[in-house]
């Protein structure tokens, strides 16, 4: 997986990224958790792979898949938590697993700001 070259700051592409997708229609939210999990699927270099497990960690903190995709990603980490032997993407996945549910329960209405998304950062690790 070869990742783009890009001057702007990773706080700005991520901002942008979730503006799109938080006031998006239901088809974008669903992209962006496709490509998250494209992203993490089989990456062959593990320190991109854990930033993908991040960023899908703010995602699930930001806003839920449609009812269409959100049993599949419930089922995807559930087989994560179950199967894997990768103890930190366990973790990872546990701490998406909650978020993703309280999530779909609550609509955020506005984009987190960063002392937010680096507190989310922070917090999964240590759940």
């Amino acid at each position: 997986m070869g990742d783009r070259k890009s001057s702007k700051k990773e706080l700005a592409h991520l901002n942008k990224h979730l503006k799109i997708s938080l006031f998006g229609p239901k088809e974008i939210k669903d992209e962006a958790y496709c490509q998250i999990l494209k992203q993490i699927t089989e990456h062959p270099n593990s320190e991109r792979c854990l930033k993908g497990w991040k960023f899908f960690a703010i995602l699930s903190c930001c806003f839920a898949p449609s009812p269409d995709l959100f049993y599949s990603i419930l089922n995807f980490l559930l087989f994560e938590i179950r199967n894997s032997q990768d103890r930190d993407k366990v973790h990872h996945a546990n701490y998406i697993f909650i978020r993703i549910i309280k999530s779909f329960e609550s609509k955020r209405k506005h984009i987190p700001s960063e002392k937010e998304i680096k507190h989310i950062e922070v917090i999964h690790l240590i759940i």
